[in-house]
């Protein structure tokens, strides 16, 4: 389940973070991803916090989502949007990691169940375990659009990560890509400024 959150406090900028990591954790990636996307960065932002559980559970949740075996936690974040949009809020969100999974998954169930568009959410991915592609579909029918990533495209998607290139399945077609996120998946794993995965990812032409 997600943190203690009332659906009435969701609305403007917000983070949905990934595995691993407590409360404090995911606020502090929270400013550090959404700082990517968002100029000016405001003040203060929500957090979406999904507690972890642990390795093992957090990755057999993010399965669960991938496959449309709904979460308890996805299906409150899908309350969520609904009542997000039935509001007249607007939330832009940022998902990281397996908080892409779910997102996914959660709008692909509010718009089930309502088949209202959500166009008040507006959604990016970083390192996302989600598929691009799928994703991309559930959120045209659903009617949410991005505000950021890489180009305007939405995601950024480090093509070393294996969390986007071989668990979201978006380097299938792209061996280098594949192969080499298989290569140095340890880094997953290890400092945050060696990790492809834990920052956003800022291409070459974007450093500052």
């Amino acid at each position: 389940m997600l943190g203690e959150i009332g659906t009435e406090e969701v609305q403007g900028l917000a983070f949905l973070n990934g595995i691993l990591g407590d409360q404090e954790r995911h606020a502090y990636l929270g400013a550090k991803h959404l700082e990517a996307d968002v100029n000016p960065m405001p003040s203060a932002f929500e957090l979406i916090n999904s507690p972890s559980h642990g390795l093992l559970v957090d990755s057999w949740m993010v399965f669960r989502d991938k496959i449309g075996w709904t979460t308890p936690a996805a299906k409150q974040l899908a309350r969520i949007l609904i009542d997000v949009q039935e509001g007249g809020r607007s939330l832009d969100l940022v998902a990281h990691s397996g908080g892409g999974a779910m997102f996914s998954e959660a709008i692909r169930v509010a718009y089930n169940a309502t088949h209202e568009q959500f166009s008040n959410i507006h959604a990016d991915f970083h390192g996302g375990a989600n598929n691009i592609g799928v994703t991309n579909n559930i959120m045209r029918r659903a009617g949410v659009t991005h505000f950021g990533g890489i180009d305007g495209s939405g995601y950024r998607n480090n093509p070393f990560d294996a969390v986007p290139q071989v668990i979201g399945m978006n380097g299938l077609f792209h061996p280098t890509h594949f192969v080499g996120s298989l290569v140095i998946s340890p880094r997953l794993f290890q400092d945050e400024n060696r990790s492809p995965h834990t920052l956003p990812y800022m291409p070459p032409d974007q450093h500052p």
